[in-house]
């Protein structure tokens, strides 16, 4: 957990040390502290930068002192943000590392308060979507058996496990190294030169097996920084270097390469080893700098040593490598009904290399059917079969059926259950196929009183709080029923065009004699004004948003219904229609504890007895009056009756949902279904690594696999 001394200690040590690297001088532990120490001379450590000043009767104001008070500001406050957030996530990362540990130590009994647990940290969150990430180390899970019969390579590249890298197998020969007889090398500690009681360029040559033992005195509980500097006598290809010695455990050693002495480039830090092995794609070097650093030095160190460290060997190399390899990993079990895959594998392909991956799914005789896959690019592994329902009361025996949750207190509704092995991810569903949704405002709370003084409609009036009822009306019907005084309505409707459509010649009216009436048209947002009582405009390409916001006001009831004419039906025009938007799915809790009753947004997934059933939060159902024939016949078939009294225009009796999902049918498990049956599906991840060019080899360091 993180205090302000040391947030201020960290800030401070990442501006030094890149303001050495820009300068282009060497980072060093010494150098670094050296700086850190003197700025916190003039400061205490953990005190604000901040120091107040005033200024004195008459004296000029200095813009460079006040603009370094307002940084201090600036920095105390995001130093108090940074280390109050990393105290949160401390605690955070406590707690759950508590929590894991009462799981693995409590019994099956017990395991009972980790799932409510689960439960509430669902309950907090909104959206619920759950990707089957698998994460796995490419060295560890490579297959290294020959499986031919079953289609499944054994791997051939070679397995580095110094960098936890793949790369095409490694072919030297003696005219691959490199000669260093006329290259200078010396030794320096702490930036200074030091003897040997050797010749120092004896380690050059492999073949003498010298040891040098570097002349250096241990000091306890002190750094140890030694530089071995060697400078080619011409610039040399090189792709592997090797550094070989004695004590040179528990060291960390980092290896900078320059092809003009000027920039250096760091390769990997490795901690040190006996023999140390450093292999990369070619590159043209001039001068190689080890650092070797050692820290605490103990006493028995200081006892046994009489040197510190003894070199024994320093080898260049330019490698060739195989032309080709494969990597295949092994089996990787996916439990859920996974429809798409995606790898995203960290790998550097040089010019004139390539790597090509594949996705492997093992039926049940344990043989596998290879596709090509692209990396960052999902695969449709086609193990799923997909569905579109139109749902309503004669579609699903769950559809309106509502629910008490009696542990959350609040309704919800059921659309339909589902069938087993149903990928989750997979799930669309819209409201309103085919239909407006027809929504009715109370402004009362914007004009104190039921309807705008000015008995114009505007734009500005429309607000979710101030929707009061909700219904469906057929985007088809072409005439709207006038049944109540001062309606104030909007319809609403998603139009989905394969193309840009211009739509013209539409109106919208209302033969109104002594009666209030107003409207206005809306197309994505923007309204639309009519030239000679007709609307034109243009519809892009995708979904469109397209509402109708009009006020209905006096009307005389006594004679014969009155009725709103318009011919605003663009099924036509378009691919689809529906009345709500994409849905989104949400968790079950989030939406029964913080979803309005008339959101048509979100959805969830209600599980029972390892059944899923889709569940929302509105009424799908929509009766007119008890009375209507059509509720005398859903009341015989026992269907719940709601009603709306405060919408008082025709509708259909309930909204049309349309869903589509993918799921696992059961021939397609029988299919792949294991011995052991412990997996939905097995697969198997496989790169075949070329190369044109043999002194470069493209490299994987590791594959993410994400299935959904």
């Amino acid at each position: 957990m993180m205090n302000i001394q040391e947030y201020q200690l960290k800030i401070k040590e990442e501006e030094i040390i890149k303001r050495l690297l820009n300068n282009g001088d060497l980072v060093t532990f010494y150098e670094v502290n050296k700086f850190i120490s003197e700025f916190f001379e003039k400061k205490i450590i953990g005190l604000p930068y901040f120091k107040p000043f005033t200024l004195l009767p008459y004296q000029n104001s200095d813009k460079e002192q006040f603009n370094t008070m307002f940084k201090n500001i600036e920095y105390d406050l995001k130093s108090i943000y940074e280390v109050h957030n990393n105290q949160v996530e401390s605690s955070i990362e406590t707690i759950n590392k508590y929590d894991l540990e009462m799981i693995n130590i409590y019994n099956e009994a017990n395991k009972i308060i980790a799932y409510s647990e689960i439960a509430n940290e669902f309950s907090s969150k909104k959206k619920s979507y759950y990707p089957y990430v698998i994460t796995f180390n490419t060295l560890e899970d490579t297959n290294t058996i020959n499986l031919v019969k079953n289609n499944i390579p054994k791997s051939t590249c070679e397995i580095d496990y110094n960098t936890s890298t793949l790369r095409n197998e490694l072919h030297s020969i003696p005219s691959d190294k490199i000669d260093l007889s006329k290259s200078n090398l010396k030794v320096l500690l702490n930036g200074q030169e030091i003897d040997s009681n050797t010749n120092i360029n004896l380690v050059l040559n492999e073949a003498l097996n010298e040891n040098i033992s570097l002349d250096i005195t241990p000091i306890k509980s002190e750094t140890q920084m030694i530089t071995i500097d060697l400078e080619l006598d011409t610039i040399k290809t090189v792709s592997r270097i090797e550094l070989s010695g004695y004590s040179l455990q528990d060291t960390t050693i980092t290896l900078l390469i320059s092809s003009d002495n000027k920039n250096f480039k760091e390769k990997f830090k490795y901690k040190g080893e006996k023999n140390n092995i450093w292999r990369f794609n070619k590159e043209d070097i001039l001068v190689i700098k080890f650092i070797i650093e050692k820290y605490e030095i103990g006493q028995e160190e200081l006892d046994n040593l009489g040197s510190l460290f003894v070199l024994n060997n320093i080898s260049l190399y330019n490698d060739k490598y195989s032309k080709t390899s494969v990597y295949t990993s092994n089996r990787i079990n996916v439990d859920e009904p996974i429809s798409k895959i995606t790898l995203n594998p960290q790998n550097k392909v040089p010019p004139m290399t390539n790597i090509s991956y594949f996705i492997g799914i093992e039926d049940k005789n344990n043989s596998v059917e290879w596709k090509n896959i692209k990396p960052n690019i999902a695969l449709d592994l086609n193990l799923l079969y997909e569905e579109e329902k139109i749902l309503n009361y004669y579609t699903s025996d769950l559809f309106g059926r509502r629910d008490f949750d009696i542990q959350l207190k609040n309704f919800l509704f059921y659309v339909q259950q589902l069938p087993r092995y149903v990928n989750l991810n997979s799930i669309e569903m819209r409201t309103g196929h085919s239909q407006w949704l027809i929504e009715r405002l109370d402004v009362s709370d914007k004009y104190n009183q039921e309807y705008p003084s000015s008995l114009r409609v505007s734009i500005n009036d429309y607000a979710k709080h101030r929707v009061t009822g909700i219904a469906p009306m057929d985007a088809n019907t072409m005439e709207i029923m006038c049944k109540s005084k001062w309606n104030y309505i909007v319809m609403s409707q998603y139009v989905n065009c394969l193309e840009e459509t211009i739509i013209e010649n539409k109106y919208f009216s209302f033969e109104k004699d002594k009666e209030v009436f107003d409207v206005v048209v809306l197309v994505n947002g923007r309204q639309v004004f009519k030239k000679d009582n007709k609307y034109a405009f243009k519809l892009k390409k995708g979904e469109n948003k397209l509402q109708i916001m009009f006020l209905l006001g006096e009307l005389d009831l006594s004679k014969s219904v009155k009725t709103i004419k318009h011919n605003f039906n663009l099924m036509s025009h378009s691919d689809s229609i529906f009345a709500g938007s994409k849905m989104e799915r949400i968790t079950y809790n989030s939406l029964v504890k913080n979803i309005s009753n008339n959101s048509l947004k979100y959805y969830a997934i209600k599980s029972i007895d390892n059944v899923d059933s889709i569940v929302i939060k509105f009424d799908p159902n929509y009766v007119i009056t008890p009375n209507d024939p059509i509720s005398i016949e859903l009341k015989e078939k026992k269907i719940p009756q709601y009603q709306r009294p405060d919408i008082k225009i025709n509708t259909a009796e309930y909204f049309r949902i349309f869903v589509k999902y993918k799921h696992m049918l059961p021939s397609t498990i029988e299919r792949l279904k294991s011995l052991d049956g412990n997996s939905l599906i097995r697969c198997r991840v496989m790169a075949k690594l070329s190369t044109s060019d043999i002194s470069v080899t493209p490299v994987i360091n590791n594959i993410k696999v994400v299935a959904e």
